[in-house]
Formats: C-alpha cells, sequence, structure tokens
C-alpha cells in the first residue's frame, strides 16, 4: 500500500510542475510575440510617416531625389534606417536602384546595406526605399564620414541622381 501512495504524491507532483511549466511558457511567448509586433507596428509607422514627408517634398518639386535626412549624427555601434525618394522624371516606367560611393578617404560603403532588388516607379510617379546605415564600434566620435548616394534606372548605364550623406560620429 506504501508503494502506491508514494507513486501518486509522484506523480501528482510532476503533473503539477508540468502544468506550471508550460503555463509559463506560454505567457513568455506571448510577451514576445506582443514584443515583436509592437517593433512591427512602429517600423511600419516610422516608414509611412518618412514616406509622407518624402512624397510632399517629391510632388511639389522637380529634384529627381530626395534623402530624408541627408546629414545624421550617430553613435558607435549604432544602425539607422536612412529614407530615399527617387522621382521617375524619364517618361516612362523603370525599375531604380541605389549603389553608394565613398566621397571623402575616411568612408567605408561597408557601413551601408543597400537593397538589392530594384524598384519599379511608374513614370512620373515617386517611390521611397529604405536602407541601414550601420556605425561600427570602434568608430572614433567626432569624425565625418561622408558618402555619395546614386540612383540608377535600369535602362541607363549612367547615374539618374546623386546627393550627399554625411554621417557625423558621436
Amino acid at each position: 500500500m506504501q508503494n502506491k501512495k508514494g507513486a501518486i504524491e509522484l506523480s501528482m507532483t510532476t503533473i503539477i510542475v508540468i502544468i506550471l511549466g508550460v503555463t509559463l511558457l506560454s505567457l513568455g511567448l506571448m510577451f514576445i510575440k506582443g514584443t515583436f509586433g509592437n517593433i512591427t507596428d512602429i517600423t511600419d509607422k516610422t516608414f509611412d510617416q518618412a514616406d509622407d514627408i518624402i512624397k510632399d517634398y517629391m510632388v511639389t518639386g522637380t529634384t529627381k531625389m530626395y534623402i530624408l535626412d541627408s546629414n545624421v549624427a550617430m553613435k558607435a555601434g549604432t544602425i539607422n534606417t536612412i529614407y530615399v525618394g527617387i522621382k521617375n522624371q524619364l517618361g516612362r516606367d523603370d525599375e531604380f536602384y541605389l549603389k553608394a560611393k565613398p566621397a571623402n578617404d575616411k568612408s567605408d560603403v561597408g557601413w551601408l546595406e543597400l537593397a538589392t532588388e530594384p524598384q519599379t516607379i511608374e513614370a512620373g510617379s515617386y517611390a521611397t526605399i529604405a536602407f541601414f546605415l550601420k556605425v561600427p564600434k570602434k568608430t572614433i566620435p567626432g569624425e565625418t564620414y561622408i558618402y555619395s548616394i546614386e540612383s540608377y534606372a535600369k535602362s541607363q548605364t549612367k547615374p539618374y541622381a546623386n546627393q550627399l550623406l554625411t554621417v557625423i560620429t558621436e
């Protein structure tokens, strides 16, 4: 009789531990899902705001290309999203993409993570293209890095438009 009672108590303890473990795991997963859901919402809202600002600028102006924030101050080890508006003034639909070149001796193109796929822009329309700027951790504060961001139309060999991006490290 004693052995059966001990076996039942061990079984009950095991079941309770399993139930508590599954409950805590479920709560943790819901927390993580909620956190990542909020991050996605914030990212989408930021892109929409940038797109609206670029739209206002591109619709009223005759500029082919516009970098939303062409002068950026960043701390070492940080990442920033840069938004570029491109207005297709070719008179026909075309695919556009970005390239970057260092504009001074200090600049390193490895800091920029550009989109690899071209984006189709209808004639007379504009599109917003985002890319990442990653400042390495060992960057010296107070330095200035300059990049020439160039947009290309797939149907042309020369740059369609270009603008300078200046990064000052903090």
